[in-house]
């Protein structure tokens, strides 16, 4: 699950984000993680050019 917002620009559009997961780790893996589930947490920063429109 997560979230990116862009912002608004010029030339460039910049956007941030973030994401949360958790998993269930099977039986083999819980062994050699010692817990049975995963947690994860990832923000990101990104820039793209902006959208250009033509006019008819």
């Amino acid at each position: 699950m997560g979230h990116a917002r862009r912002l608004t620009g010029g030339t460039f559009e910049p956007h941030v984000g973030a994401a949360l997961s958790f998993s269930a780790l099977p039986d083999r893996v819980e062994r050699a993680y010692g817990r049975d589930s995963g947690f994860g947490v990832v923000a990101f920063l990104g820039v793209r050019p902006a959208a250009i429109f033509h006019r008819p």
